[in-house]
């Protein structure tokens, strides 16, 4: 089966166009995954936390159960956030490149056409 096309902007248009939406698709795959595995870590963390506290209660007292608990949350946080200082400034600038890549893509797009 041949295929005749007598204007070839209008298929190069619709490769380019579904090529940038499976670009789309696949970094938002990414970004829904890297979600997920947090809201897994999260809440793991949530459900085992009174678990927690009250293994430690039975050990020692409520007030030392629930202020380890918390204490050691705090200081986990701490370092999670402290690590993510040191990339956040990558990240954002590699998030910025590829939103002009993208803003220019769409400009040379519509005044091409």
């Amino acid at each position: 089966m041949r295929l005749d096309f007598q204007n070839k902007k209008w298929i190069l248009l619709v490769i380019v166009l579904v090529l940038l939406f499976r670009l789309f698709i696949q970094l938002s795959l990414y970004k829904a995954g890297f979600i997920s595995v947090e809201y897994f870590i999260e809440n793991s963390g949530a459900a085992l936390a009174p678990t927690l506290a009250g293994a430690i209660a039975l050990a020692t007292n409520k007030q030392t159960a629930i202020l380890s608990v918390c204490v050691t949350a705090w200081v986990l946080c701490f370092f999670l956030y402290l690590g993510a200082l040191f990339f956040i400034s990558s990240e954002a600038q590699a998030l910025r490149d590829q939103m002009r890549e993208r803003a220019e893509h769409e400009q040379l797009r519509h005044t091409a056409g």
